[in-house]
């Protein structure tokens, strides 16, 4: 899961004599070697997707053929939801843990943590209006059929997700 940032990395960001000042930040982690990392707090939970770290990875991200999405007939990366697939049990039941108490849930992720937006699929088609969804990706590929893209369009139109999906235009991976 994370890990909190240690205490003395927060007193010098928060040292006043810093030449930038933190003093809104909320929280810094750090990402452990899982393939998904969680926190989970009194007013929100977040659960962040590791990009490509090795071969294994390198396998997934080349496995294009299409595969069913999700509680859905819609297509996608085969490899990226094969990866979600073999989390899925444990990160949904989180989901309805957290869902329980308060409904603002974050999903991030870098490169190959597009498999965050498997993720978010998932919760929409599980939970719809009952979530606020947030989703943050950093250089990460496309993930969902033109059908599926369509569908994701109007669900995030429908239930408000908050997205945010940053692209290198130079990245040498297709998207």
């Amino acid at each position: 899961g994370f890990i909190n940032t240690p205490d003395a990395l927060q007193e010098s960001l928060a040292d006043e004599t810093a030449p930038l000042q933190f003093a809104n930040l909320a929280e810094l982690c750090y990402i452990t070697g899982e393939e998904v990392s969680s926190q989970i707090s009194d007013s929100s939970a977040s659960f962040c997707w590791k990009g490509t770290t090795d071969t294994g990875d390198l396998f997934m991200d080349i496995d294009v053929r299409p595969a069913p999405l999700p509680n859905s007939e819609l297509t996608g990366h085969s490899g990226f939801i094969n990866r979600y697939m073999e989390n899925r049990e444990k990160v949904m039941s989180d989901v309805a843990t957290i869902l329980e108490t308060q409904p603002d849930i974050y999903l991030a992720g870098h490169s190959a943590g597009v498999i965050a937006y498997i993720h978010a699929w998932d919760i929409l088609k599980t939970y719809g209006a009952s979530v606020n969804l947030h989703i943050y990706t950093y250089g990460a590929p496309n993930v969902f059929s033109a059908e599926a893209s369509e569908e994701w369009k109007r669900m995030v139109d429908e239930y408000g997700v908050d997205e945010k999906r940053y692209i290198n235009i130079d990245d040498p991976v297709p998207f």
